[in-house]
């Protein structure tokens, strides 16, 4: 597997698949409460904040709950 969006030094690694289920799982329990897209953002920041460009998630933020 080689994973296309991705910090440049992490390996292609199959963790990586359990690493987004477990994002999208996140996301999905979070959206469900129906925050506020600031909420929501700093939530997801704090549980995935090592991500790479944490503007992607603003904008689903904005874009799921505004």
């Amino acid at each position: 597997m080689v994973a296309g969006h991705k910090k440049a030094d992490l390996p292609d690694d199959p963790k990586i698949l359990d690493e987004t289920r477990q994002y999208l799982r996140d996301a999905i329990r979070l959206l469900a409460g129906k925050p506020e897209p600031l909420e929501f953002f700093e939530e997801m920041s704090k549980l995935h904040g090592d991500r790479l460009n944490p503007g992607p998630l603003w904008y689903s933020a904005l874009g799921l709950l505004a």
